[in-house]
């Protein structure tokens, strides 16, 4: 059952989002979706809590309340170059609309997790379904480090560690859409990454 707790805006090119309490996985929820017919370009799914979710290479883990997890359904009418580099624009979007809420400075680490302070603070899953794209992003926004797994405790972080507060996740969705919205829109238009956001957001520099 989907639960309300206010609007999450995103202008024209997302439909409201439908949001959970508690999902297996956002992006598994929205496959499901897409095969019978309930949602389209522009869906919105958000979970207050996830308990299956997906990571590259099939790593799976589970998510507490308070984190964000959200998936976005996106047709694909580009060439499969571009829907491939989808992963880097929505880094670059989850990297801005953090630096723009919260006047914090994320890395984007290849190809697809952002660190803060060289931890790792979001994921980020895209996958395709025929003519579906489901980009996946996952953010440590209110988990307390010490609750995790002793072998996490060094790799990971959250916006509640480095902000003293856990601000709300629909916030931070709102943000993120607003921020990918524009830069998608540039991105299939011109074919190329907005290389300013690149360079200011890339962690990889000088590494192997």
């Amino acid at each position: 059952m989907s639960v309300v707790r206010g609007p999450v805006t995103s202008g024209e090119r997302f439909s409201e989002p439908l949001r959970f309490e508690s999902l297996d996985s956002t992006n598994e929820e929205l496959r499901r979706r897409l095969l019978d017919g309930r949602c389209g370009d522009g869906s919105v799914v958000l979970a207050d809590r996830q308990t299956g979710g997906r990571g590259r290479l099939g790593r799976t883990w589970e998510s507490p309340a308070g984190n964000l997890h959200l998936s976005i359904a996106r047709r694909m009418h580009e060439h499969p170059e571009l829907s491939a580099a989808m992963t880097l624009v929505t880094g670059q979007a989850l990297a801005s609309a953090l630096e723009d809420s919260y006047e914090l400075r994320p890395e984007i680490k290849w190809p697809n997790d952002l660190l803060l302070a060289g931890r790792k603070l979001a994921g980020i899953l895209v996958e395709g379904h025929g003519h579906w794209q489901i980009i996946g992003v996952g953010v440590n926004v209110g988990v307390e480090c010490t609750d995790l797994p002793p072998e996490l405790r060094s790799r990971a972080t959250s916006l509640r560690e480095h902000l003293g507060l856990a601000p709300e996740p629909a916030e931070l969705a709102a943000r993120f859409l607003d921020a990918f919205a524009p830069l998608e829109t540039d991105f299939l238009t011109h074919g190329v990454l907005d290389m300013a956001l690149w360079t200011r957001y890339w962690g990889d520099r000088g590494r192997r």
